[in-house]
C-alpha cells in the first residue's frame, strides 16, 4: 500500500514537471510565432498548444509513466481525448462556478484547473499508459 502511494506520488510530481515544460513550450512558440513570425493568434496558439502536446505526450509516455515502446495511433487518440475532457471539464466548472455559484473567476480557475490536472493524470495512468 505504501510503495503505491509512493509510486503515485513520484509519477506526479514527474507529470506535474512535464505539465509545467509543455506549457512553457506552448507559450514560447505562441510567442515566438506572433512576435517573430508575425503569423495570426489564432493559428499561433494551435502551434503552440500543439507543441505543448507533443511534449507532454513524450514524455509522459517515457519518463512519467515509462511506457517508451507503446507509441501507437490508439495511444495519441486516447490521450487527446483524456485532455480534451480535462479542457472541457475545466471549462464547464469554471464556467459553474462563475455564473452559478458566484464565485471569483480565479479561485474559479484553479478549482477547474485541479480537476483538469486529476482528470489528466489518472487518464494518462490508468487509459492511455497502462502497462497491462
Amino acid at each position: 500500500m505504501l510503495n503505491s502511494y509512493l509510486n503515485i506520488k513520484s509519477d506526479f510530481i514527474r507529470f506535474a514537471i512535464v505539465g509545467i515544460v509543455s506549457n512553457l513550450v506552448n507559450l514560447f512558440i505562441y510567442i515566438l510565432s506572433v512576435s517573430i513570425i508575425n503569423l495570426e493568434i489564432f493559428l499561433s496558439s494551435i502551434i503552440g498548444y500543439s507543441s505543448g502536446l507533443f511534449v507532454s505526450y513524450h514524455f509522459g509516455r517515457t519518463w512519467v509513466f515509462k511506457n517508451i515502446y507503446d507509441a501507437n495511433i490508439k495511444n495519441v487518440f486516447l490521450f487527446v481525448l483524456v485532455y480534451l475532457v480535462g479542457g472541457v471539464g475545466m471549462g464547464l466548472i469554471i464556467k459553474y462556478l462563475v455564473d452559478v455559484v458566484s464565485i471569483e473567476y480565479r479561485l474559479s480557475w484553479f478549482i477547474g484547473a485541479t480537476f483538469a490536472a486529476m482528470n489528466n493524470y489518472f487518464g494518462l495512468k490508468l487509459y492511455v499508459f497502462n502497462k497491462k
